[in-house]
């Protein structure tokens, strides 16, 4: 499961310091989020 950004499009692995912790955003499957159109987080968060 990844922690999708709703507002800025961006999706994050379990691990990352934003994990469940932006104010808008969901979990979902990775290749469900990647399917929606959300990009993977960049680097290291």
């Amino acid at each position: 499961m990844v922690w999708v950004n709703t507002e800025s499009k961006i999706y994050h692995k379990e691990g990352s310091r934003f994990y469940g912790r932006t104010k808008k955003g969901q979990y979902m499957t990775e290749a469900d989020a990647m399917k929606a159109g959300y990009k993977a987080a960049k680097g290291k968060d």
